[in-house]
C-alpha cells in the first residue's frame, strides 16, 4: 500500500535481470546460475542477501564432463572449483574489487556489474553504489550432487566461505 521507490525498483530489476538465461553471461563452464528468491533486506543490519543457485544440466554433454570432474575431485579441489566460480559470479555482479592507483594513494574499489546496471541511472549519481555493494551478502548453492549440496555465502566484508550440507533421503 505504499508507493514503490527507487530501491524497490532496483531489487525488482536486479532480481529480473538475475534469472537465468536474462543476462550476459549466465552460464559458468556451462552451468546456468540463477537467482532462486526475490532480493531479501535486513533494515536493522542493513544487509541485502542475494540467493543463487548453479545447477547442472545432465543432458548436456560439457555439463557431464565437468559434473564427473567435480564428483570425482578431492574435496579441496571441490572447494577450488566452487571458490572460482563463485568468483566469477562476484565479478558479473560486480562485487569484485580492484586497486585504483591515483596520484595521492592507491584504494580498492567495485568493478562495475550486474548491480551498477540494475540502479536507476538518475539515482545512481546520487548514492554511494560502493556503500550498497558493502551490505550485500551473496549465497550460492551448488547443487552439483544427488546427496550434497554446496554453499559458497560471502559476507558483507567480501569473505567467502564454503559449507558442505547433506540433503535429506
Amino acid at each position: 500500500k505504499t508507493p514503490i521507490t527507487a530501491f524497490d525498483f532496483f531489487l525488482y530489476r536486479l532480481y529480473n535481470n538475475s534469472k537465468c538465461h536474462f543476462w550476459p553471461g549466465y552460464e559458468i563452464r556451462g552451468t546456468p546460475r540463477c537467482m532462486d528468491r526475490y532480493p531479501q533486506y535486513d533494515p536493522k543490519k542493513n544487509e541485502l542477501t542475494l540467493s543463487y543457485v548453479f545447477s547442472v544440466d545432465t543432458t548436456n554433454e560439457f555439463d557431464r564432463v565437468i559434473l564427473g570432474y567435480f564428483t570425482s575431485a578431492t574435496k579441496k579441489r571441490k572447494i577450488r572449483i566452487l571458490m572460482i566460480d563463485m568468483g566469477t559470479l562476484m565479478d558479473n555482479l560486480g562485487l569484485s574489487k580492484t586497486f585504483e592507483d591515483t596520484r595521492k594513494s592507491r584504494k580498492k574499489i567495485y568493478y562495475p556489474g550486474l548491480i551498477d546496471k540494475s540502479l536507476i541511472l538518475n539515482e545512481a549519481d546520487k548514492i554511494d553504489v560502493a556503500k550498497i555493494k558493502d551490505s550485500i551478502k551473496v549465497e550460492a548453492r551448488f547443487d552439483y550432487s544427488e546427496y550434497t549440496d554446496y554453499w559458497v555465502i560471502r559476507d558483507t566484508n567480501g569473505e567467502m566461505t564454503v559449507e558442505i550440507r547433506q540433503k535429506p533421503r
